[in-house]
């Protein structure tokens, strides 16, 4: 599959993103493995601490025992003095009983001096034992000043890592921060790549539809060079009428009033640069046609013109109806009308020589031209303004009557701000117009384009100017005002304003071919 060279560079944009991608994957691993180790260094630094702490534990649990023997070393401390005194109690009761006896006493004298000696080596060890236990309790008071150093220094040590655990911790919710960041910014990179393989399968399948597309274009090339070489036949068959059509063009352009469409600029600009594009757009003559009245050609010289181009001419009963500029009567284009719509013809036009030889030089249907180009070419022509009077042209609307607005018939559907409102259309005594005022702003109404409501369902009742439907929409509006407010005791100038505005309009524009009923 070839590259699309339309979107060469953005393939390689969208390569360029996938190394950044690449390599920002890869310094987002390293950075993690890195947090990764930090994270284990702060997990074995809380088990030293947790070491540490059991030592200090144990350390403590020593102290406490010795605490215990020391207790225990100052109750026998305090035993040799209970002694002491039980002695010399019973030293009273000795001498109280060497002065009752003194024999006993000599008897006993000996043995007293002994358990004197006794006592005194018994003494003598008690203070031997307390200098031992004074010794401990210093040895004790020593350990214990430095087991309270060590328990400093921990806790010291403590509040380090109690900084040094908060200061991992914050550290650990930034890592955290920035590996949520990372991943979101994982995931964004995953749905731009995403999007990059979406728009570079889009691209693809836009290269495919180019290619296909161009295949059909040489297709299409080869069907028009096919249609060119038919274009060239056909301006072969035309060129025995171009001497005749140049004669002819100079003569109207040396005639006093020339048609003024040939001269306006947006119908050259439009015909010059517009063609047609399907065959609904081609120009298909049938091979007989009615023509009446002449102008600008003559109507003989435009009958053999038909005839070289295998047309025949007729007077009458035919779909196709081409009518000149003078030598015809209203009542005889009427008339051709009806008999072309008895006869059941279908899709009926009527056309100006001006507009068939368009469309036959040109090839493409007159009908399809916007219709502001379109109503260029009835403009100061008798023949279609007579039709514009009466009928939908360029369509023929011969409905028998088109009946009631439907935008009157249920409430839910008005408009409170019509076209005549909105040209400044009033009556009564208080705010109305004079009826100079009010014919006038009704005849431009009837001739002129309306303002837009807003509402283009509305607008479409109302219809093209200078049309029978607008002159139909304009005398139901009216009725329906007279008619809503008739039994309304102070609005019965208004109910007679409108009456007669409705009864000037039916005089001055009515005629029978509209074929509609006439409200009122």
């Amino acid at each position: 599959m070839k590259d699309c060279p339309n979107c060469s560079g953005s393939l390689k944009e969208m390569r360029d993103e996938r190394d950044r991608l690449i390599a920002f994957s890869q310094e987002w691993r390293k950075k993690k493995s890195e947090l990764a180790q930090a994270r284990q260094d702060l997990e074995e630094a809380a088990k030293r601490l947790d070491e540490r702490n059991d030592l200090l534990e144990r350390g403590l649990s020593k102290l406490a025992e010795d605490e215990l023997a020391l207790g225990e070393l100052m109750n026998q401390a305090k035993r040799p003095d209970e002694e002491w005194r039980q002695l010399e109690e019973l030293n009273s009761k000795l001498l109280y009983d060497l002065a009752a006896a003194g024999d006993e006493l000599l008897k006993t004298r000996e043995m007293f001096a002994e358990q004197s000696r006794q006592h005194e080596i018994k003494q003598e060890q008690l203070k031997e034992k307390l200098s031992k236990a004074n010794q401990r309790v210093r040895t004790t008071a020593e350990k214990l000043e430095e087991y309270q150093n060590l328990y400093e220094q921990l806790l010291e040590k403590h509040g380090i890592l109690t900084r040094s655990m908060e200061i991992a911790a914050q550290r650990l919710e930034e890592i955290s921060a920035v590996n949520r960041e990372l991943k979101e910014s994982n995931a964004r990179l995953s749905r731009d790549l995403q999007e990059a393989n979406r728009r570079c399968s889009i691209e693809t399948n836009r290269a495919d539809s180019l290619n296909e597309l161009n295949e059909h274009l040489n297709d299409r090339i080869e069907k028009l060079k096919s249609d060119n070489r038919a274009a060239r036949a056909r301006i072969e068959a035309l060129s025995t009428t171009e001497v005749e059509l140049n004669e002819r063009i100079e003569e109207l352009e040396n005639a006093e009033s020339k048609p003024s469409f040939w001269y306006d600029p947006e119908i050259l600009h439009y015909l010059f640069h517009n063609h047609p594009n399907d065959e609904t757009d081609e120009f298909k003559c049938p091979d007989s046609i009615t023509t009446l009245g002449s102008g600008p050609i003559d109507i003989d010289e435009f009958d053999n013109l038909l005839r070289n181009h295998e047309i025949e001419p007729c007077s009458g009963d035919r779909p196709w109806i081409i009518v000149g500029r003078e030598g015809w009567e209203p009542e005889e284009l009427d008339a051709l009308i009806d008999d072309a719509l008895e006869s059941g013809a279908e899709n009926l036009r009527v056309f100006s020589q001006e507009l068939f030889l368009l469309g036959h030089l040109t090839t493409h249907d007159p009908f399809s031209l916007p219709l502001d180009i379109l109503m260029k070419f009835a403009e100061d022509h008798p023949a279609l303004e007579h039709l514009m009077s009466g009928f939908e042209w360029p369509e023929i609307d011969v409905d028998s009557d088109l009946g009631t607005p439907a935008s009157l018939k249920s409430t839910e559907s008005w408009t409170y701000e019509s076209p005549l409102f909105m040209l400044g259309y009033q009556v009564g005594i208080t705010n109305g117009l004079q009826r100079k005022y009010r014919r006038e702003i009704l005849e431009n109404a009837y001739m002129q384009t309306l303002p837009d409501t807003g509402d283009a369902e509305y607008m479409r009742e109302w219809g093209r100017n200078r049309s029978r439907r607008r002159l139909w929409r304009i005398a139901h509006h009216l009725r329906w005002l007279i008619k809503g407010r008739s039994k309304i005791p102070n609005m019965r100038h208004a109910v007679r304003d409108w009456q007669e505005d409705l009864d000037w309009l039916y005089d001055q524009y009515y005629d029978e071919r509209m074929d509609f009923i006439w409200p009122g």
